[in-house]
């Protein structure tokens, strides 16, 4: 079987760091290349590619692993042109698009199942397993997506620290003889969870409509689903004022203090247009951080973009490194030497 596998590694414009990338290619090599005919076109966002190809070499990996930049991408000029204009927020969806479309106009590069795994991603040891037993799917329908679970986020309120959560209503068990039929049974209660840091509300009362999306940090298709569909991987958001007619309803209604908040992100609209069931495709939900890839990132975040402050990728995947990988070691323990 053959796989292509599109991913994304560095920081627009930034020095290349191969720190970051070990653990991808130490996993590929050892889950992956042995069981699969695989191609990996992965983009490097960084300002140069020698370190990341001599990376690939060390690894054994140059017959697999495919290092583009930007400008090998195939793009118009003026597509180029607009790509730079970006930073990096923009551009990671954007990037993601671009690797399912240039994918489709090289026909997958003749592979039965496309993936877009981020680089700050470990192969699991069951990814064979999982993908050989999802495969026969496709004999009853060509179109098939593999998903992770996760990426959730419910109704909430927010105002400075603190955010308020709408969680379940209570559930009412009609064989418990002493269950209390006066509880509100269809009414959503609240959660409260104050933060230490200002969420940035300011003086704004926010509310963030439920979201749920597919992740994108691994995402596979079979070749029969890119070649008929494309999906939009873009951040979706959407503020009142950016229609006239519907800020004049607004302003009327509600008070100045108030913030509505429709903001989906990347894979919240592949996820509506998956569950609709309007495409017809076969959808299997794998285990999240257990089944085929478990997702350690972001792992491109430093001290000045931190998750949270005990966040160090290259600390979390030397641990990794260290305790499934020493096969490689002489590759990659000089990265981590202070």
């Amino acid at each position: 079987m053959k796989i292509l596998i599109l991913s994304t590694c560095g920081r627009s414009g930034e020095a290349e760091d191969t720190s970051r990338l070990n653990l991808y290619l130490a996993s590929l090599k050892k889950h992956v290349v042995p069981y699969f005919e695989t191609k990996v076109i992965l983009l490097n966002t960084c300002n140069s590619n020698q370190k990341t190809i001599q990376r690939v070499r060390d690894f054994g990996l140059e017959d697999v692993v495919d290092v583009r930049s930007i400008d090998m991408m195939e793009l118009p000029q003026r597509s180029l042109e607009y790509w730079h204009t970006l930073n990096w927020y923009p551009r990671v969806p954007l990037n993601m698009n671009m690797l399912f479309d240039y994918a489709k106009r090289n026909n997958c590069f003749e592979a039965e199942w496309i993936f877009h795994v981020d680089t700050d991603l470990e192969y699991l040891d069951n990814f064979k397993d999982n993908l050989a037993k999802i495969h026969p799917l496709t004999t009853i329908n060509s179109k098939v997506v593999i998903t992770l679970a996760g990426d959730t986020f419910p109704h909430t309120f927010g105002y400075v620290n603190d955010q308020y959560i709408l969680g379940d209503p209570p559930r009412i068990n009609l064989y418990d003889e002493e269950e209390d039929f006066s509880k509100l049974a269809n009414v959503r209660n609240i959660i409260k969870k104050t933060y230490t840091r200002n969420q940035g509300y300011e003086d704004k009362f926010v509310f963030h409509v439920q979201q749920q999306k597919n992740r994108n940090d691994f995402f596979g298709m079979s070749r029969e689903t890119v070649m008929q569909h494309t999906f939009n991987w873009s951040h979706a958001s959407f503020q009142v004022e950016t229609d006239k007619e519907l800020k004049n309803i607004w302003d009327d209604m509600s008070p100045n203090k108030f913030l509505l908040s429709l903001s989906q992100d990347k894979g919240s609209l592949v996820h509506e247009l998956l569950q609709s069931g309007h495409l017809e495709i076969s959808r299997v939900t794998l285990r999240v951080s257990r089944d085929m890839t478990l997702h350690h990132g972001p792992g491109w975040s430093t001290v000045d973009m931190a998750v949270q402050s005990d966040w160090d990728f290259r600390n979390i995947s030397k641990v990794s490194l260290e305790e499934n990988y020493t096969e490689f070691k002489n590759i990659w323990v000089n990265d981590y030497e202070v």
